[in-house]
């Protein structure tokens, strides 16, 4: 189960060196174009069953897996979407994760946001998979600090190269049974529509030079960024960049 994202493409190649392994299907989430999950696809295995959905416990092709007992073990890669109990249970060895954070800190999405706005420990982090999102025990991690002038861009992309990394080490122990899952921890979690609470304003609020700069540092990914709310429902975002000038 996969986005179709770079860091998915060297995971894939992680696994095609192991001959070992069979991989029954290629999950997308409904958001991924299918000519980027084509390239995974056809890493992994030739006319490799592509599925896209949200819900790969519901659909017929992985049902017929599920019943069949076909499922060894779940590598979720980046997949957007929770992966729940029935799909979690039906395999037989259960389930890895790669998360970019430094779990149980920014569990969820736009951690390298949060990461900066609470000043946690930043990085990347291979788990079990749970009936909890980013709560199942943590296999390895590698972590680094913040040092005060990086964006979340940069941190994240720095945190997905990590998790890559985590995966490439550990994938061996994994097939070989050798690692075995632990007491699932309680995460720091965040949703999609927290970010957007967290970074509006009204126009007669108050920010100090500190809390700026963080804001600043913390949107400079994607379509993040810091919106004002003024008289007549007017809302404003402003795109801050961040950097050392001496």
């Amino acid at each position: 189960m996969s986005d179709g994202s770079d860091i998915a493409i060297k995971c894939a190649n992680s696994i095609s060196k192991r001959k070992e392994v069979e991989i029954l299907a290629l999950v997308i989430g409904d958001n991924v174009d299918l000519i980027e999950a084509k390239k995974i696809a056809d890493i992994l295995k030739p006319n490799l069953q592509i599925i896209k959905t949200s819900r790969p416990d519901l659909d017929p092709f992985i049902i017929n897996l599920m019943n069949s007992k076909k499922i060894e073990f779940l590598l979720s890669i980046f997949f957007d979407h929770k992966i729940r109990e029935p799909l979690l249970n039906a395999s037989l060895g259960g389930g890895i994760n790669v998360h970019p954070s430094a779990l149980p800190h920014n569990g969820g999405c736009h951690s390298s946001f949060w990461g900066i706005i609470k000043k946690t420990p930043l990085g990347g982090t291979i788990h079990w998979l749970s009936p909890d999102l980013d709560c199942g025990s943590v296999i390895s991690q590698k972590t680094f600090y913040d040092d005060g002038v990086m964006s979340a861009d940069f941190i994240r992309t720095r945190q997905r190269a990590i998790c890559a990394e985590l995966f490439e080490e550990n994938i061996d122990d994994l097939i070989a049974g050798k690692l075995k899952p632990g007491q699932d921890v309680k995460c720091d979690f965040h949703k999609k529509s927290d970010i957007i609470e967290a970074t509006t304003f009204d126009i007669n609020d108050t920010l100090t030079a500190e809390e700026f700069m963080l804001l600043g540092r913390a949107t400079h990914h994607g379509d993040n960024g810091i919106f004002i709310k003024s008289k007549g429902n007017k809302k404003y975002k402003l795109s801050v960049k961040v950097e050392e000038v001496y």
